[in-house]
């Protein structure tokens, strides 16, 4: 069986949910309103997004977050088994000439998309054709390229390492960019070629790719008793494999094609058109949730009701959020300033395809924030197709709108007796405002951020991009914090939307490749220094800016603990003056961004190897043999910029399992300082040398020789070079070209 069958889930899993209800697992499963691999397709394609601190899944036809097991599948830490989310998705709705009721498309519980494109007659094609399956790529893994540990995806894809790496490199090659699928066009002649080009966003780690469509009825009746609109969506998700912010978020953006102007279909226009990021965020513990949103960001967030959360302690609850980094593309009205940024719409700039449009173009920001709860009558789950009332799409239409669902009463804020079209927006850290639990006791939320209205004309192409962030779960951060955690990430995440995703990135630094053990008797070898080239392009990295500064060697308490928890036991730093780095960091204690040290050089020089002797997480105690200890070296980059953010960028840590061990039995070790090490020194000079043998179980027994020079650097009485083959350097005055750093003299007797 290969990998695509192996992705692929069968319906016949489907039918089994149908009939048989009352089979299920508790937990955290909830299928009595969800069937996430909907209903219209033959196989439903999955895989799964892990390339940074987040691991979670996404599926051909538009739904994401949630395993196929249907629980939640968003993982944070990844690795932890710890989980913020149930199940995402893009809806949209609008209204259409001739019907009374709006329509109602795209993800919840269920999903009105089925793979696919649309054809040009503006039939839907084949939805279960290889082409449109689920697309995943690394820029780090490709055909002919270096071995990658892929053990994660071993792990969350239940597939092996070489069935992970055909997939990644079957990806690559045949990358769907004739489909609309973006690729880092490396000789600008606008083609994709695999053996040029890199497939996904330019610059991300890891991007996801897929298209669907909403023709089929059965699909769109399904999900919230809906027709049609006429839509072709593709959609792109791509990570970075970064430390802080960017190491904890993902992006997602959905392109969305007015298809009615092809001739299969009557051409219709969507007006007072909305889209929605809505999600089923289940934080840990799905009883406890509270909803907030902060609309000078365009946030909305999830955070736990309590301070200890059931499934996240002993760690503090993280808090989870939805950020519109791009609404929908509009003209902008003179004299306004829909988007709050300071600027006339009239003379503002919108972002369209990666690219500033205008003037007189503006992206929408979030109009509108709405929740629901599990239960409730009066804003509790908007029926599905076949149940309730059926008006699911009303009440969707009503919140995208900014009111309530059922009633499409408008939202009052408690706090200020005025209409609002965001609901729970106050200050949850400063206890200020239109706070969740006011109006419904903590329990089992779900969340929605909307844009709109807009117009789509046949043929016109709409683009949202979304940011989903975690931020939390460490030490000290408590619920609260989390939050404030979250804004800064999200704020730094702004930057990267702002420069086009146009990220820098720490140096390359390929653990896995570089770094060796070396278990010794109650001591542990860190080595770095043994492939040249990948040495030299650690070191020599230089771009946007960032150029390396040195290396950090950390302990950490546990395999799967975050930096966090460590202890910095060593930093190797270039020297040239720049020392202790200062940046913009969020203090935990406070829940403020403040300017503290958070890199710790001292001009020590460059070293490639470490001997670790003492146990530094249990207060520096000598290693004991047996033992494991857990190490991770990166490495870290600096741009003195003063308008860079960050102005560095560190390697995430990948831990390394280290266990002290006696010699085997008939290994013995050379100890130099035991004199076990012969030199012998030739010739006149005063020089000396010390031995130092960083990885004993790596000697093999010879003979080294260490010399400064074996010719004569002399000149003739003419000022040319005598010694043989440096004829060349026929500079008199000087040595330049040669390692001597003095001043060359000659005369008539050299």
């Amino acid at each position: 069986m290969n990998y695509r069958t192996i992705k692929y889930v069968l319906v016949f899993m489907i039918s089994i949910f149908f009939l048989a209800p009352g089979l299920r697992a508790e937990g955290d499963r909830k299928d009595n309103r969800t069937n996430w691999l909907g209903k219209a397709s033959t196989y439903v394609a999955i895989t799964s997004l892990n390339i940074n601190n987040i691991s979670t899944y996404f599926y051909n036809n538009g739904i994401s977050d949630i395993n196929a097991l249907g629980n939640s599948g968003l993982v944070y830490p990844k690795g932890s088994g710890k989980t913020v989310a149930f199940t995402s998705g893009l809806l949209w709705g609008a209204k259409v000439p001739g019907d009374v009721d709006p329509r109602v498309g795209g993800t919840a519980y269920r999903t009105g998309l089925v793979p696919g494109k649309v054809l040009p007659n503006g039939t839907a094609d084949v939805s279960t054709l290889d082409k449109y399956r689920v697309y995943r790529v690394r820029s780090d893994v490709y055909p002919g390229g270096p071995v990658v540990d892929l053990s994660v995806e071993v792990k969350l894809d239940g597939l092996s390492q070489d069935q992970i790496r055909t997939q990644y490199e079957t990806d690559w090659n045949e990358w769907p960019a004739d489909m609309g699928a973006p690729f880092e066009d490396r000789n600008h002649n606008g083609i994709y070629e695999p053996a040029t080009d890199i497939p996904g966003v330019p610059g991300a780690n890891q991007t996801i790719w897929f298209v669907a469509n909403d023709l089929n009825s059965g699909a769109t009746t399904y999900l919230y008793n809906s027709n049609p609109l006429g839509i072709e969506c593709q959609v792109t998700i791509w990570a970075y494999n970064q430390a802080g912010a960017l190491g904890s978020m993902y992006f997602r953006k959905y392109k969305l094609i007015n298809v009615t102007n092809r001739p299969a279909l009557t051409p219709t226009t969507f007006q007072d058109m909305y889209v929605s990021m809505w999600s089923d965020i289940d934080l840990g513990d799905a009883g406890d949730d509270f909803v907030g949103v902060d609309t000078t960001l365009s946030l909305q967030f999830c955070y736990n009701a309590s301070a200890t959360d059931a499934v996240y302690a002993p760690l503090p609850p993280p808090a989870v959020g939805f950020d519109f980094f791009q609404g929908p593309l509009v003209n902008g009205v003179a004299g306004e300033d829909i988007n709050k940024n300071g600027i006339d719409d009239s003379q503002d700039y919108g972002i369209f395809n990666n690219q500033r449009v205008g003037p007189g173009k503006i992206n929408l920001p979030m109009t509108a924030a709405y929740y629901f709860a599990n239960g409730d009558p009066n804003i509790g789950d908007p029926p599905q197709g076949g149940q309730g009332t059926n008006d699911g799409y009303r009440q969707f239409y009503n919140f995208f709108k900014g009111t309530y669902g059922i009633s499409g009463a408008p939202f009052i804020d408690p706090t200020t007796g005025k209409v609002t079209t965001f609901a729970l927006s106050g200050d949850p850290q400063a206890g200020t405002g239109w706070l969740d639990g006011k109006d419904l006791p903590a329990g089992d939320r779900r969340q929605g951020s909307a844009s709109g209205p807009f117009t789509m004309a046949p043929g016109d192409t709409q683009e949202v991009v979304v940011a989903e962030i975690v931020a939390g779960a460490i030490p000290g951060v408590d619920r609260l914090s989390a939050i404030g955690l979250l804004k800064f990430y999200d704020a730094q995440a702004q930057v990267a939307y702002d420069n086009f995703f146009d990220l820098p990135t720490p140096p390359p630094f390929v653990v896995d490749k570089q770094v060796t053990v070396t278990p010794l008797d109650n001591e542990i070898v860190l080595d770095w220094s043994k492939d040249e080239n990948l040495v030299k392009a650690t070191e020599s990295f230089d771009s946007k800016g960032y150029k390396f500064q040195g290396y950090n060697i950390y302990q950490l308490p546990t395999a799967s603990s975050q930096v966090s928890e460590g202890v910095r036991v060593a930093t190797y730093d270039l020297v040239d003056g720049v020392g202790k780095i200062s940046d913009l960091v969020f203090d935990t204690k406070t829940g403020a961004v403040i300017k503290v040290p958070v890199q710790f050089g001292n001009d020590t020089g460059i070293k490639r190897f470490i001997s670790i002797t003492n146990d530094a997480i249990r207060g520096g105690v000598p290693l004991v043999n047996g033992i494991k200890y857990y190490f991770a070296v990166t490495s870290y980059n600096y741009n003195p910029d003063l308008a860079a953010v960050p102005n560095n960028l560190e390697n995430p840590i990948t831990i390394l399992t280290c266990v002290p061990q006696s010699q085997n039995p008939g290994v013995t070790y050379g100890d130099p300082s035991q004199g076990s090490v012969a030199v012998t020194h030739q010739g006149t000079a005063d020089g000396y040398t010390k031995v130092n043998i960083v990885d004993p179980s790596a000697t093999l027994g010879h003979n080294y020789e260490v010399f400064f020079t074996k010719r004569d650097e002399i000149r003739d009485a003419n000022g040319n070079w005598v010694a043989s083959g440096v004829s060349k350097l026929n500079k008199p005055n000087d040595l330049t070209g040669t390692s001597i750093s003095i001043v060359g003299l000659y005369g008539p007797n050299p």
